[in-house]
């Protein structure tokens, strides 16, 4: 770790090529000895857990209930030009760079800029959920949408059944819905969004 932590040093003052071409390729090989040794101590840590199993049960299980919370790292990354980057703060800007372009940015025409003035409930009566009106043959149209074999809802008809008694069921949940919206719109809206 320590001869890793020095050629990065030297890599950083460097400005010949031919030298920086050779501090890169010691790097390179460094972290390659590294990830060998971190195997190695984690078969020989293996091993002595395997070998203590019969006379300390406790050191095996202490052994394999650290390995259940491994922590993953990150890196070393591959650049566009083809080098690996194993440089923490390089790493977080590339991985910076790969999130920003995953996702696009917010479009401006979009943006709430007063959100007090933007949730504001109307007052108008055109706009308020009273004004909904549903007719039997909406809801027969909403019953034929449903997929014959859905599971039961919360009330537990099948959407078979439903869909066998959508006629005469129409008109009862016709006057079901009006009577919801009179009284109460919001909890309307909020059973709706359960079924």
């Amino acid at each position: 770790m320590k001869k890793r932590s020095l050629t990065r040093a030297k890599l950083k003052k460097t400005l010949h090529s031919l030298t920086l071409a050779k501090l890169h390729q010691k790097l390179e090989e460094i972290e390659t000895m590294l990830i060998l040794s971190h195997e190695e101590e984690r078969k020989w840590e293996e091993l002595q857990a395997i070998e203590h199993i019969k006379v300390n049960s406790k050191f095996f299980y202490a052994y394999a209930k650290k390995k259940l919370k491994k922590a993953s790292s990150i890196g070393p990354l591959m650049k566009e030009n083809g080098d690996f980057e194993s440089e923490p703060g390089e790493i977080a800007k590339m991985l910076k760079q790969q999130y920003e372009d995953a996702f696009s940015p917010p479009n401006e025409a979009q943006k709430i800029d007063d959100p007090s003035s933007f949730f504001v409930v109307p007052q108008k009566p055109e706009h308020l959920l009273t004004s909904v009106t549903t007719t039997t043959e909406d809801i027969i149209a909403a019953i034929d949408k449903v997929a014959p074999h859905s599971a039961a809802g919360p009330d537990g008809f099948h959407a078979q059944l439903m869909k066998h008694c959508k006629h005469q069921l129409a008109l009862p949940l016709k006057l079901l819905s009006d009577k919801s919206l009179e009284e109460k719109p919001a909890l309307c809206l909020r059973h709706s969004k359960l079924a």
